[in-house]
């Protein structure tokens, strides 16, 4: 039996957000985080970076709150987790 899963309004507008921002990219390049920038976000591990046709990156990121994505982008700078 299939799980119906119900998702907020806030939820159902950042997923169409993401979607907006994601969907139909694809990805150009991969690169690992130079060590200079993690140091400014107090990490310690060096992730990679998606670089995408449009020329927006993304990045994960971990912290108390739990992971999500950063990006380059000025209108749209965090995926958040759900």
């Amino acid at each position: 039996m299939a799980t119906i899963i119900k998702i907020s309004e806030i939820e159902k507008k950042l997923l169409n957000d993401i979607n907006n921002l994601l969907v139909g990219r694809t990805i150009v390049k991969i690169t690992i985080m130079p060590e200079d920038i993690t140091k400014e976000f107090g990490w310690y591990n060096k992730p990679i970076i998606l670089h995408l046709d449009n020329g927006l990156m993304i990045y994960p990121t971990a912290d108390d709150d739990g992971g999500s994505f950063l990006t380059s982008s000025e209108t749209f700078p965090s995926i958040p987790s759900f």
